[in-house]
């Protein structure tokens, strides 16, 4: 998560983002995001802290995670079900749901990334604070724009013993051969 940079009015107050990472609450406010301990894990889900860095919005910390692993595709859009708020000593402000603006489907996200590792990445999405929430938000337009780098996980799989090589070669050659035959066919 690449760390947003806002721009601030004379009196030194946050006025907006002129880059990085953030979220606006329609008509109340924005707050800079950073990346937390692991930033945004796909296929996985979260604890305060992972996915971003504590942020300040109206004098109080806060930040994000998810209940729900984020899956999905740049064609598809990205599940953004299970994301959630932390502010101000609530521990769950569940904003997966409740899609605002044009372009903006319940609980999915709108991920831009050429598919390469190492490159950026901007996700969209839009929610809303669920009505009657305790952060006295209910109703309110959530806005979250995401960028950053994307890279590799970390492979969790045993490395095979040397003598296993050659089966998985083996394995391998015999797979490729059933593809390319089923082509020709």
């Amino acid at each position: 998560i690449t760390a947003g940079v806002g721009t601030y009015s004379a009196s030194g107050s946050l006025t907006g983002a002129s880059s990085g990472s953030f979220f606006k609450m329609v008509g109340v406010g924005i707050g800079l995001i950073s990346q937390g301990t692991t930033g945004l894990v796909i296929g996985s889900t979260s604890t305060p802290g992972q996915i971003d860095a504590p942020w300040t919005f109206g004098g109080h910390p806060g930040m994000d995670y998810v209940t729900v692993p984020v899956t999905g595709s740049t064609t598809a859009g990205v599940n953004m079900s299970g994301w959630t708020v932390t502010w101000n000593g609530i521990a769950a402000i569940p904003m997966g749901g409740l899609a605002w603006g044009t372009g903006y489907t319940n609980g999915v996200g709108n991920l831009t990334w050429d598919g390469v590792y190492g490159d950026a990445y901007t996700l969209l999405y839009h929610g809303t604070v669920p009505a009657g929430d305790p952060s006295n938000f209910g109703g309110i337009q959530y806005a979250l724009t995401l960028k950053g780098t994307v890279t590799a996980g970390q492979v969790t799989s045993p490395v095979p013993e040397p003598e296993t090589y050659g089966m998985m070669v083996a394995g391998l050659g015999l797979l490729g051969f059933m593809v390319s035959r089923r082509k020709t066919v």
